[in-house]
This record gives C-alpha cells, structure tokens and sequence, in this order.
C-alpha cells in the first residue's frame, strides 16, 4: 500500500481541522461582548468600571472558574439518590471561596 496518499490525506485533514478552529476562535474573539467604560446609575453614582469588570475575570480565571463545566455535567455527575458527589461539594467550595474574594476585594476599594 502507498503510504504517500496516507500522508496526503491525514496532513489535509490536520490543516482543515486547524483552519476551521482558527476560523471559529476569530470569529469567537470579533463576536465578544463589548466592556464598557464605566456603568453608571440614573442619578450618575458609578457601579463600576471596565477595569472592574476586567478584574473580576481575572479572578475568575485565577481560581479555574472557566474548568468548573456547566449545569448540565453537575446534573449527570450527581447520583440519583441525591447525595452530593465530590464534584457537586468542589464546586460548592468553588463558589464559597470566589464569594470571599471577591466581598474581600470589593470591601477593601
């Protein structure tokens, strides 16, 4: 058997599959929501700003919030019986720990 056309065909499907997520991650990127400057109320008191925002992703991202999954895999993981799997008790810890820092981050501005 030639192994020349194996080769062919396997670098093309490598090169797609690149060029379809290098496609998908651009278009991911053009399509994000925009961070505004600063939110403000009727009365002009500011909420927040975009470094605010900026900065509240960046703790998200440093505790792993974007590996915790989504609703749907902590309803497969949990058993029937409704006892909570170590799964469900991380990501309760998860959520208690971002609380913390994000109340300590908030209080200390």
């Amino acid at each position: 058997m030639n192994t020349r056309k194996l080769w062919i065909g396997f670098l093309a499907v490598v090169g797609l599959s690149f060029a379809v997520l290098l496609y998908f991650g651009r278009e991911i990127y053009r399509q994000a929501p925009p961070i505004p400057d600063k939110v403000i109320t009727t009365d002009g008191t500011v909420l927040f700003t975009g470094q605010d925002i900026k900065d509240g992703q960046n703790i998200w991202q440093s505790l792993g919030g974007q590996e915790i999954g989504t609703v749907w895999d902590m309803v497969h993981t949990r058993p029937r019986t409704g006892v909570q799997t170590g799964y469900t008790v991380k990501l309760f810890s998860f959520w208690k720990d971002l609380h913390f820092r994000l109340t300590a981050f908030l209080t200390k501005s």
